[in-house]
Order: C-alpha cells, then sequence, then structure tokens
C-alpha cells in the first residue's frame, strides 16, 4: 500500500510504501522542505528518468530505504544564489543501488547503505 502526500510547497513525501515505481515525474522548486522528493522507511522502489530541480536543502533524500534504484534521473540546482546543494541523500538503508545519473551537487550516502556507479557529478 502507497502512501502519497502532496504538500503545497510542492514536495514528494513517501513514508512506509513498497514496490513503487515512479518514472519520468518532474520536481521543481520545492522550497522549506527536508527535499524535493523524500522517501522514508520504504523499499523496493525504481525511480527512472526523473528530474528534480531547484529544490532548498536536498533533491532527492532517502531515509530508511532499502532495494531501491535510482537511475537516469537529473538532479540539479540551477539557481544561482545556491552556491552547493545536496543532489541526493541516503541517510541509512541498505540494498540501493544509484547510478547512471546527472546530479549537480553534493552526493552523500551513508556507508553500507548504497552502491553508486557511473554518476555525473557536477
Amino acid at each position: 500500500m502507497a502512501v502519497l502526500i502532496a504538500i503545497a510547497d510542492r514536495g514528494l513525501v513517501f513514508c512506509n510504501c513498497d514496490n513503487v515505481i515512479l518514472t519520468g515525474l518532474q520536481i521543481n522548486n520545492v522550497w522549506r522542505k527536508k527535499g524535493g522528493l523524500i522517501l522514508e522507511k520504504c523499499q523496493h522502489f525504481n525511480i527512472s528518468r526523473c528530474s528534480v530541480l531547484n529544490c532548498d536543502n536536498c533533491g532527492i533524500l532517502m531515509d530508511d530505504v532499502q532495494d531501491t534504484m535510482v537511475s537516469s534521473c537529473m538532479v540539479r540546482e540551477t539557481r544561482k544564489e545556491f552556491t552547493e546543494a545536496t543532489a541526493l541523500e541516503v541517510k541509512k538503508g541498505k540494498g540501493n543501488f544509484i547510478v547512471n545519473n546527472l546530479l549537480a551537487g553534493r552526493l552523500e550516502i551513508a556507508p553500507g547503505s548504497a552502491r553508486e556507479m557511473n554518476n555525473l557529478k557536477k
């Protein structure tokens, strides 16, 4: 069962969700939130070909997430007043795979929570 919460500041939060596919989603200009796309206590997500742009704090934030793949996504900050944002962060989890993404900003992965490869970081 998936629980999707849409917030007025345009962010998406998935909490305690399983078996979700997000493809071709665009998230833009999320302010005053921890991230543009937030996954908390989730598993078995497949996130691909999504654009997450100009989000305060973090583009994609994963906390206590398992067996999830993030691939071929563009996560970036284009506002000139932001010099270094966090594109993608995995705070806690296991069995996650972060691959072939275009990331402008930091990629922060807690030890043992995910494998990453072939990400283009600007």
